[in-house]
């Protein structure tokens, strides 16, 4: 029962991580555009430290890796870490195929 339940504990992590909208919008903005955080905060009209607190949380989750481009904070999108996240909560909530 341990194991199901730091499984779960695991899952809801990550998926909490996508749980805000502006994080989402901010990994759409990373996949499709390699927006640096202060184009990302230009665009949605936000600080610049909040988008790097919004990259933490994915960091965290290990849905993006970031690196320093110059003086610049560049992300890139983990798609292997997105998709083992829906695989797990496929499995974890046991759906049938289709």
């Amino acid at each position: 029962m341990q194991n199901f339940y730091t499984f779960a504990e695991d899952v809801a992590a990550r998926a909490q991580a996508l749980a805000d909208p502006t994080r989402l919008v901010i990994l759409r903005m990373i996949r499709h555009f390699g927006m640096t955080n202060t184009e990302i905060a230009s665009y949605l009209g936000i600080s610049r430290p909040t988008v790097s607190v919004h990259a933490k949380i994915l960091r965290g989750a290990g849905l993006i890796e970031t690196s320093e481009v110059g003086r610049a904070v560049q992300h890139t999108i983990k798609p292997a870490a997105l998709r083992q996240l829906f695989t797990d909560l496929q499995r974890f909530l046991d759906l049938p195929e289709g």
